[in-house]
């Protein structure tokens, strides 16, 4: 939040000048006795929902202080309560602005260039996280990106085992441009220029994401507790300030032993407080080799080319008489892609991420008299390995910051070859501890809570890849279901008693193609499913990503195409677009066709033009058929109307059942003539039971 002192500098007359100088006097003798703040989600650049009641609200260093705000010509005044706290409500205003907001107290806050306008709330996980620099077409696209009347407010990744009452932000709020836009979420970003574009409202983005985040981490205790399998763990969370480091501490002793273990089985140099050890001081090196470093393996003519595997480094120094008796940093710049770091024999350090500084501190008492050494054990996955940085990134010095004094480390280290990963899964990914975002409500309480009272449009929301699962879908038909309802029923705090628009995202495909998937489970087909049954929530509406993904990237870099698709969505049902075509072919009934064939019948109002097939050779694919014993085999499929389809297989004589689109990753070229895709579907869920009783749906009017 940027807060800026605003006093007028020109009077009509001396008196008046005399009269503030008087007053500055008085102030200097006699100080303020309390100051105003605001919640953070207020700065310069914002933008305040219009149409809407808006609340301002903040905190008084004293209670009773008088507290006026003005915007647009209109003034409001109250006073801070009992607890401190006051807020002003702004009557509806119409898209409108640039205005000043001004909050008056006994200190004064200014927020410029403010505008009114439509705000929407984008969360998930990583695809709506991923950023326009890394689309596509986002290089081109941040050349052209200027739409002051687009906004972003950036919630800063946090978590918290209890509600919080603010919010924060790294930038607060930001002006769409060619210096911005970058890390904008590109999903928000098309999907603001689209909506702007069509409708020149000022549009305001909420960004609220965490990349491999839970559904379960999005929702609040309150709605949790209706779930009889996590009421328990909601308690323990609610009454445990120390839950998720208790979580992180059982989780290190479960899964990071273990693979400590494999790496010590794998590599015979790995044997710490042993003195055959290979970080031990009186380790014979005569064998050892020498390399200058830094240097990557990847560099022409390196010792280690094209070599994945561990690799120890060592270097002796003798300890300047500067740097004695005292605590040094030791600092190696980047290294591929795990550590160990080692100072005489004793372990100093770990880093398990290939792209940050090595910056070790050594305790004086490891320290010795003449001459001292450092080890590095390292692990290296493939590509660039060893020592990455530049040389003037590794040195040690004093821990003291200010002290100019660097020691020098560059230059040829001895080497050894631990053990060789011929292949790379002979030893997993380091395990990381994700608790904070799946650990239930975490991520609610600190990104979502405090915005309650902040009145928005409506919902973005892109997520579902970290709770794909077989027999995990319709768990998690409850949680949406109960994450919309949450959702909509907190925003009725600032004054929305009705309900809120939730657009969202369908699964991309995702993995390797597999032969005839439609026999088997697939858990991503599934959980696409329960996200098409989130339709049928009044208000709620979905875009299709199944064409979508990039060289198997779950991603699926083509933001622009899903932004432009949401916003279809929004127009529809937010702005009175009434004749846009907004979503691709819905399948309706499927019916016997002259006995051996299925007839497929496709809902078409507002959906297009007709049906078409989307490859070069025109004919439909992923279509599967199977009879009364539910075997699927692929089929062939050809348009016979602008809304139906005819599918058969010359095998099948009393085809049953038909499936389109049914696999982690299918073929899916079935759309209609205006670029929208068919939705994935089956007519088989004999298996699928009822929607949970605990979620509560209102009903799209059919």
């Amino acid at each position: 939040m940027t807060k800026k002192l605003y006093m007028k500098s020109t009077f009509p007359n001396i008196f008046f000048a005399l009269f503030f100088t008087f007053t500055l006097t008085l102030m200097a003798i006699y100080p303020s006795y309390g100051d105003i703040t605001l919640s953070q989600i207020f700065g310069d650049n914002m933008i305040l929902q219009r149409d809407r009641s808006v609340v301002i609200w903040g905190r008084s260093t004293e209670k009773g202080e008088k507290i006026v705000v003005r915007i647009a010509g209109k003034v409001l005044r109250t006073r801070s309560g009992e607890d401190s706290t006051w807020s002003v409500t702004l009557p509806p205003m119409q898209a409108s602005g640039p205005y000043i907001l001004d909050i008056v107290a006994n200190n004064r806050i200014s927020f410029r260039n403010v505008m009114f306008g439509d705000i929407w709330l984008c969360s998930g996980q990583n695809s709506m996280d991923f950023p326009l620099s890394k689309t596509g077409e986002g290089q081109k696209e941040l050349l052209k990106a200027e739409y002051p009347m687009i906004r972003l407010f950036s919630v800063k990744k946090k978590y918290s085992t209890k509600p919080l009452g603010d919010i924060e932000s790294e930038n607060g709020w930001e002006s769409c441009d060619i210096e911005t836009v970058a890390h904008f979420s590109a999903i928000s970003y098309f999907f603001a220029k689209e909506i702007f574009t069509q409708t020149k409202v000022p549009i305001g983005l909420i960004q609220a994401t965490f990349n491999g985040s839970k559904i379960e981490s999005w929702l609040s205790a309150d709605i949790l507790k209706t779930f009889p399998e996590l009421k328990e763990k909601i308690e323990q969370i609610q009454a445990d300030s120390n839950y998720l480091e208790a979580k992180k501490q059982e989780f290190e002793v479960s899964n990071q032993k273990k693979w400590l273990e494999r790496i010590e089985f794998l590599d015979e140099g790995l044997k710490e407080n042993e003195e055959i050890g290979w970080e031990s001081p009186t380790m014979d090196t005569r064998d050892w080799s020498e390399m200058y470093q830094p240097r990557v393996w990847s560099a022409k003519g390196h010792e280690l080319a094209d070599y994945s595997g561990s690799v120890w480094f060592r270097k002796k120094f003798t300890l300047p008489t500067i740097l004695k008796n005292k605590d040094l940093a030791l600092s190696m710049g980047t290294i591929h892609d795990y550590d160990f770091t080692y100072i005489n024999g004793k372990r100093i350090g770990q880093t398990y991420n290939e792209s940050v500084n090595r910056l070790y501190k050594i305790p004086k008492e490891l320290l010795k008299e003449g001459e001292n050494e450092i080890v590095v054990f390292s692990i290296h996955f493939g590509g660039e390995g060893g020592f990455s940085g530049i040389a003037d990134q590794m040195y040690l010095r004093s821990v003291e910051r200010d002290d100019p004094i660097r020691y020098s480390l560059a230059g040829n280290w001895k080497f050894k070859v631990g053990f060789q990963l011929l292949n790379s899964k002979a030893i997993p990914t380091y395990p990381i501890f994700r608790g904070e975002r799946n650990e239930p409500t975490l991520l609610y309480n600190a990104m979502i809570a405090p915005l309650h009272r902040f009145p928005i449009r409506g919902f973005l929301w892109s997520q579902g890849d970290a709770n794909v699962g077989v027999g995990k879908s319709r768990y998690y038909q409850a949680l949406f279901q109960s994450l919309i309802t949450d959702w909509r029923e907190k925003w009725r705090t600032a004054g929305i008693n009705d309900e809120l628009p939730f657009l969202f995202t369908q699964l991309p495909r995702h993995g390797a193609k597999k032969n005839l998937q439609a026999n088997t489970e697939s858990s991503w087909a599934e959980m696409r499913e329960i996200q098409a049954s989130m339709s049928k929530i009044k208000k709620v509406a979905m875009a299709v990503m199944i064409d979508l993904n990039e060289e198997d990237n779950t991603l699926a870099k083509n933001k622009n195409e899903v932004g432009k698709r949401l916003a279809a969505q929004a127009l529809k049902m937010c702005y009175g677009k009434t004749n846009i075509i907004y979503l691709g072919p819905v399948v309706d009934t499927v019916t016997r066709f002259e006995d051996s064939k299925l007839l497929v019948t496709f809902k078409m109002t507002g959906t297009g033009n007709g049906l078409m097939a989307k490859n070069q050779y025109g004919y439909l694919e992923g279509f599967a058929i199977a009879d009364e014993t539910g075997k699927f085999q692929w089929a062939k499929a050809y348009i016979s109307n602008y809304n139906t389809i005819v599918v058969y297989n010359e095998n099948i004589k009393n085809p049953k059942y038909v499936r389109y689109a049914w696999a982690d990753n299918p073929d899916a070229n079935l759309f209609n003539k205006d670029g929208f895709p068919a939705q994935p579907f089956r007519n088989d869920n004999r298996n699928m039971p009822p929607p949970p009783a605990n979620s509560i749906m209102s009903l799209q009017d059919e």
